[in-house]
């Protein structure tokens, strides 16, 4: 866990021991709604908030998830053209 606030901190991440705590203690994905929440706060587009949730990590913070349907089959790619 000590380790896991250190690098939170390091990251500016505010309340990284609670961050830590419900990622280790309580067994919430903490890490990767922080590092969700950061990266589509600096998004500029509807398309660049995409590629965020698409990218499936953040190398800062050590996270990584993955968008999936309903099934638990991975999205990897999204067309946002428009017709």
């Amino acid at each position: 866990m000590r380790a896991l606030v250190k690098r939170l901190e390091s990251a500016a991440v505010n309340d990284a021991q609670d961050v830590a705590r419900a990622e280790i203690a309580d067994g919430q994905p903490a890490v990767a709604r922080v590092a969700l929440e950061r990266r589509l706060a600096r998004a500029k587009s509807a398309a660049d908030a995409v590629n965020v949730m698409l990218a499936g990590r953040d190398d800062e913070l050590g996270a990584r998830w993955r968008l999936i349907d309903g099934e638990g089959r991975e999205i990897q790619k999204l067309d946002l053209r428009r017709d």
